[in-house]
């Protein structure tokens, strides 16, 4: 197949149609190549600066302020991302949940990008690569400043610091009304800048992206990007000396807790907490107790959690710091709940109801709710229970936290199971079910189809509980958590 007249726009053009793809590379690789070398020749300087740029930048689309970023243009349209789509070399493959054009190099060209990539000075590329991590970094830092939900965590100092001239600080007013947004926009180029940083050698950068993640990851459940960042930070720190390693380790230690490793969690909380303690940062010693905390209430050592939970409450206190305090109670209160004592977790809950509510955070307000209405059960105020966790809904449905929310749904589902409105709690349920399906977290949707798989077994829809029976039981099983599937492979052998 001999096409000497085609220029890469017409390849582009004819890359696009999927089903002729393969025909094309298979007989005309060399062409594609002669082709691309002849487009980029005519090229002026600027937009074969930014066709070499598009080899450094990551393989998902991206915005025009992240192009103007790398070659280090201050205007979205300079630096010849225009000639670039003028002649088909770049295509706009849609909007983002900002608004804004996504654009991106068919892989063929992006090969050959890369290539020319290499033939600029190691230290320009160097420069063009940074660049790109800097702004990621910096706008994750301004982004978590205006989330709707308070990360219990150490972050970096809020502010516009780093932030570039041009298009990227343009958009920074967009980014702040709507942190979430942006956040699920550039998920994957973030996730992909902390692999770059950490193969560029710079670990400080790497880390520093890589806490900032952690709770955007925390809201949406992303628990394998947030499990692989860490540890792949983690492990390229010649030490764990520093500020920046606690807080991986504390964060490492709350996914090992969302994911049902308890050793592996309280191993991380007390290294993070030691750490701090050390380097003299007592809220993120405090923020790392709490972790230690629940790990200890959820495996039954309620003294130990006790202890610990008011250990962090001291020092979140000491240090004036409000949100850790409701944290705190909040906790405190929970041991109590544990210990079939709603009295004495009332004023906990309380003090815990108080602080969030003075302090403007909802989100910590809606989870003190969720205790709140544990103490109502407890009280046997069934209605005053379901009233709290109503309550909790709204919030985390108006904050767009599916994740919280779809907690709160299994908890009035469960509610409403003892009560026995199973139509009711079958509704929630599935709901629930699907929600963090979509969300990745296993281990809810292992829970909750195991909660349904009980329904439709007490209302003698026994082929459908077995369905639900067998899909908790796969999903702990990929957990590889055998004493959740041994209880529930027991559960389908009792229906035999």
């Amino acid at each position: 197949m001999n096409r000497p007249g085609w220029s890469v726009g017409t390849l582009a053009d004819s890359l696009r149609d999927e089903r002729g793809r393969l025909g094309v590379v298979r007989s005309g690789e060399l062409e594609v190549r002669a082709g691309a070398e002849l487009s980029y020749r005519h090229l002026p300087e600027p937009a074969a600066h930014a066709f070499r740029t598009f080899g450094d930048l990551p393989d998902d689309a991206v915005p025009g302020w992240l192009v103007a970023v790398a070659t280090g243009c201050d205007r979205e349209t300079a630096g010849g991302l225009e000639t670039l789509l003028d002649e088909h070399l770049v295509e706009v493959v849609g909007r983002d949940h900002l608004g804004l054009n996504r654009y991106r190099m068919h892989d063929l060209l992006r090969s050959y990008a890369r290539e020319l990539a290499l033939t600029d000075n190691q230290e320009v590329r160097l420069r063009r690569r940074l660049r790109v991590i800097d702004a990621l970094t910096a706008f994750a830092r301004s982004a978590n400043a205006a989330m709707p939900t308070r990360f219990l965590g150490v972050l970096g100092e809020p502010g516009e610091r780093g932030l570039p001239e041009g298009p990227a600080r343009a958009v920074a007013p967009t980014v702040r009304a709507r942190p979430v947004d942006w956040f699920e926009s550039e998920h994957r180029n973030l996730v992909g800048a902390v692999d770059a940083a950490v193969r560029l050698g710079r670990t400080d950068r790497a880390a520093d992206l890589a806490i900032e993640l952690a709770g955007f990851f925390d809201m949406r459940g992303a628990y394998g990007d947030w499990l692989r960042t860490h540890r792949l930070v983690l492990d390229a720190m010649p030490q764990h000396d520093d500020v920046r390693a606690a807080a991986l380790l504390r964060n490492l230690g709350q996914v090992h807790l969302y994911q049902d490793r308890y050793p592996d969690a309280l191993a991380s909380f007390d290294r993070a907490r030691a750490l701090f303690s050390e380097l003299g940062h007592p809220t993120g010693a405090a923020v790392a107790a709490v972790g230690a905390g629940s790990v200890h209430r959820i495996v039954g050592d309620l003294s130990t959690a006790l202890t610990t939970f008011t250990a962090a409450l001291q020092e979140f206190a000491a240090a004036g710091d409000r949100h850790g305090e409701a944290v705190a109670r909040n906790a405190i209160a929970s041991v109590w709940l544990e210990r079939k004592d709603p009295e004495t977790a009332a004023g906990w809950l309380r003090g815990a109801l108080e602080l969030s509510r003075a302090d403007g955070d909802r989100h910590r307000e809606a989870q003190v709710r969720r205790r709140v209405a544990v103490l109502h059960e407890l009280r046997g105020e069934p209605q005053s229970a379901r009233g709290e966790l109503e309550h909790a809904l709204g919030i985390f449905d108006e904050l767009a936290d599916l994740h919280c929310a779809a907690y709160v749904q299994q908890s009035i589902a469960e509610l409403c199971l003892r009560q026995g409105d199973a139509g009711e709690a079958s509704a929630l349920l599935v709901g629930a079910l699907a929600v963090q399906q979509q969300l990745g977290d296993r281990r809810a949707e292992a829970r909750v189809a195991g909660l349904l798989g009980e329904l439709h077994d007490a209302t003698g829809r026994k082929q459908t509980a077995r369905h639900y029976f067998h899909r908790s039981l796969a999903t702990w099983r990929r957990l590889g958590l055998p004493d959740e599937a041994g209880r529930m492979d027991a559960r389908l052998r009792s229906m035999r």
